[in-house]
């Protein structure tokens, strides 16, 4: 029985020095890792490339610290472009230089030749008037003689020598001067004064669309003003210059200068006036605002130019605000008040038709201006003559 259990089949057999005692009484050890049994060698320790552990909590720690490890070396490695992105990008940035290169080859540049200036169209050479005698502003001032230096007009950027190039163009270009142009000044007369032009002349005021009278200064140098004064000078200058009866647009636009350190709260406080004995507090911001002044300045003379067939339709604010302004380091604070009286076939029912119906019903029965009779009279005679009875 001893010796067969010392035989080993090939099947059993192990690979590896015997640990057998060399005798043949000697039983096959246990531990042989050529004879003895499977389950003993089993046991043993296998190398480190064929050991498989099972898993346990502290090799998920390990695997979850090393996948966060991986992930981090991924996204701190730069992108590395793919072969065929990268030829791809190459191909399209050749296409480009090939179609650069044959369009700059195949291009021939147009030959700059003479053309006959009076056989183009008449919107080529409207556009040839407008780029010479339209200022980037659309608009040309004319000067203030008792205006400063600083604040007088500039000449304006207008080349009228194609004015005297021979009469056809004379003709032609005036209508785009003075007709796409708006000319400012501060007083009626000041339009008549050298300004590049040379001044307006009669003849070429019939081509004129808009005139804006605007004025700024400070309470002293406005002072005198009310809307008889605004309004006779103007008035004269259209009846003396008939051609401003075909006027599309009439602007005016006065600006009252106040220091922006004035507490008008306090100067209320500290202003009265003695009247009859009884002793009132006077409102100084009615002194810089003038918005009533102006409107009713364009009323009276919507009432009047109806009179002489110039019918304007509409009346509109154009601005109506306060702003801050620096003037040589010092600042100032400017009451702004602008109106339009448009002529452009606004409807009865338009916002500009509705303020001018107001101002000039305000203007009639305030009963400043007696002159102008019954009011009711006044504004029956005024819609008949604007056609609507």
């Amino acid at each position: 029985m001893v010796i067969m259990a010392r035989v080993a089949t090939s099947k059993n057999v192990r690979s590896g020095p015997c640990t057998c005692s060399s005798q043949a009484t000697s039983p096959a050890r246990e531990t042989c890792p050529r004879h003895g049994p499977r389950s003993a060698m089993s046991k043993q320790r296998k190398k480190r490339g064929q050991a498989r552990r099972k898993p346990d909590a502290e090799d998920d720690d390990d695997a979850e610290y090393r996948e966060r490890c991986t992930k981090s070396r991924k996204k701190s490695q730069p992108h590395m472009p793919d072969p065929a992105e990268s030829f791809i990008a190459e191909v399209e940035e050749m296409t480009k230089k090939i179609q650069q290169t044959y369009f700059e080859s195949s291009y021939v540049p147009v030959q700059l030749g003479m053309i006959d200036f009076f056989r183009a169209s008449r919107e080529c050479r409207d556009l040839i008037y407008r780029h010479l005698l339209v200022p980037p502003s659309k608009s040309i001032t004319f000067p203030d003689p008792n205006a400063q230096p600083a604040t007088n007009a500039t000449k304006p950027r207008v080349r009228t020598s194609i004015l005297l190039l021979n009469s056809q163009v004379y003709r032609e270009a005036t209508k785009i001067l003075y007709g796409e142009t708006t000319f400012i000044a501060a007083h009626p007369s000041h339009l008549f004064l050298p300004n590049g032009l040379q001044g307006l002349r009669r003849r070429t005021t019939k081509f004129i669309n808009h005139l804006s009278f605007i004025k700024q200064g400070t309470v002293v140098d406005l002072c005198m003003e009310n809307s008889q004064t605004i309004y006779t000078p103007i008035w004269k200058t259209i009846l003396d210059y008939p051609g401003f009866l075909s006027l599309k647009k009439l602007t005016i636009r006065r600006e009252v200068l106040r220091p922006a350190k004035l507490d008008l709260v306090r100067s209320q406080e500290l202003t009265a006036c003695q009247e009859e004995g009884e002793e009132e507090d006077v409102d100084p911001t009615t002194v810089y605002n003038e918005d009533r002044m102006v409107v009713e300045t364009a009323a009276m003379l919507a009432f009047k130019a109806a009179s002489r067939g110039l019918i304007f339709d509409g009346l509109d604010y154009v601005q109506e605000e306060e702003q801050r302004m620096d003037a040589g380091g010092a600042l100032l604070v400017a009451n702004v008040v602008e109106v339009c009286l448009t002529k452009e076939d606004a409807s009865e029912d338009s916002l500009g038709a509705e303020n001018l119906e107001t101002a000039l019903t305000d203007m009639l029965f305030s009963g400043d201006h007696p002159e102008l009779g019954d009011p009711d009279k006044a504004y029956r005679r005024y819609l008949k003559r604007c056609g609507h009875d």
